[in-house]
């Protein structure tokens, strides 16, 4: 058992970062008997015993973590696998942390072993991971109707999320939607065209961010997309009555051998009448 690496940062700061792991998981723990065992792999670690904190983190990492537990787990695990002399292994662990956290750095004062082959690893994951690219057309509106948002993200990995970040002009802060992969692979929000048939803007942008929600990619890289929104145009007036109904009646006068036709008019209410057409019989 090798025990030629420090505890990180030396016993004062050590402490402290501890100190502030646990009180930053508490809230947000899923499981008690985890976090109890990442409790006591961490304080294994402090205490140089680290083959110990091994078997205790990595009996918490098989149960359930909330993100920050994870986190924590993974550093002092591949921690105490340098310092046991297993490079290898500690490789694996550290490449588990970079899939939750890829922007993650190791705290100040972390022992000069661990942080070389942890930047090492970090510079792989990287090189085999390149970062999301997000792509998206803004759209043509037309006039009261609903917009579609669509962008399609490559390099996406499995545990990243795309968020829609959405304002309209009036609105104090924007919202949010995450958005699920269409079955043509792009990613999609609808929006309503208006707002009370008011014209409007909406300001928009897209997010790639990791199971941290660390920012992994942004379009546009700042500002806003900025899209004007139609009023609602307004329907033309329906034409009251706008079929013909038709009524005709022929009179024959013995007396002077004539007929009327008498034929009523049904449009609009402003228009409506009465027409008499008389037809002279020979």
């Amino acid at each position: 058992m090798s025990r030629n690496i420090r505890p990180m940062g030396g016993k004062l700061s050590c402490c402290f970062l501890f100190a502030m792991f646990l009180t930053s998981a508490v809230a947000l723990a899923q499981s008690p008997a985890a976090k109890k065992l990442v409790e006591q792999g961490v304080q294994a670690y402090m205490e140089g015993e680290y083959e110990k904190a091994r078997e205790l983190l990595d009996r918490a990492l098989t149960l359930p973590l909330d993100i920050i537990l994870q986190q924590g787990a993974l550093q002092y695990l591949a921690s105490s696998l340098v310092a046991l002399g297993q490079e290898a292994e500690a490789e694996i662990a550290f490449n588990r942390l970079l899939d939750l956290s890829p922007q993650i750095e190791l705290p100040a004062g972390t022992p000069p072993k661990i942080l070389r082959l942890f930047e090492a690893v970090k510079e792989r994951w990287h090189q085999q991971h390149p970062p999301p690219v997000i792509e998206h057309q803004p759209p043509q509106v037309a006039q009261g109707e609903s917009v579609a948002l669509e962008c399609r993200v490559e390099n996406l990995r499995e545990s990243e999320k795309v968020i829609a970040v959405l304002r309209q002009v009036m609105d104090e802060k924007p919202n949010q939607a995450t958005l699920t992969r269409q079955p043509d692979g792009s990613f999609r929000v609808v929006v309503p065209g208006s707002v009370d048939g008011q014209a409007a803007e909406l300001n928009y942008y897209f997010e790639v961010r990791a199971a941290d929600n660390t920012l992994r990619a942004r379009l546009p890289t700042s500002e806003f997309f900025r899209l004007s929104l139609a009023g609602a145009q307004q329907p033309p007036a329906k034409a009251k009555n706008s079929y013909w109904w038709v009524w005709a009646a022929a009179a024959v006068v013995l007396g002077g051998t004539a007929a009327g036709l008498a034929v009523w008019l049904s449009g609009p209410k402003e228009h409506t009448g009465r027409a008499i057409v008389v037809i002279n019989v020979p």
